[in-house]
């Protein structure tokens, strides 16, 4: 019996991390979405607050649960929020969505740097200090395209 509470509580934590991973998404979809000004690109907005929210859930997400599940089964669920409802879309329309995929790199490299930070793979200086660099350079490279 108690196995099978064990589980029970893994896979509940699990969804939980998956579920704030896709809520996430959305907010970013919705900020993404705003007409904020003539100065300010929605894109650029929905990369950081994504890049900052996507850290802190992942570092919070390890740090909490790491006791009871490996960080990597929490780094896959919230992986897998983040992606399963950006894949379809971009394999059915990628060219549509080629403008936004400097936002999903911004939010994939906040969820990798959020993890190896947690592994003590990096310090957390240089995860921001990275994290920073994929910002500046999404912007700049935004700004040459457009």
């Amino acid at each position: 019996m108690k196995s099978y509470q064990t589980n029970y509580y893994i896979l509940t934590k699990l969804l939980s991390a998956f579920a704030f991973s896709i809520l996430l998404f959305l907010l970013c979809t919705l900020i993404r979405g705003l007409a904020i000004g003539k100065y300010f690109n929605p894109i650029y907005i929905s990369s950081t607050v994504g890049f900052v929210l996507y850290f802190i859930l992942t570092s919070k997400q390890c740090h909490k649960y790491s006791t009871s599940i490996p960080s990597w089964q929490i780094l896959i669920s919230i992986l897998a929020g983040l992606l399963v409802l950006q894949l379809p879309c971009r394999i059915i329309t990628f060219r549509e969505t080629l403008v936004t995929l400097p936002e999903l790199t911004c939010h994939l490299s906040s969820i990798l740097l959020a993890y190896f930070a947690y592994r003590k793979e990096l310090k957390i200086w240089l995860a921001w200090g990275i994290g920073a660099f994929f910002i500046l350079s999404t912007y700049v490279n935004l700004l040459i395209t457009t």
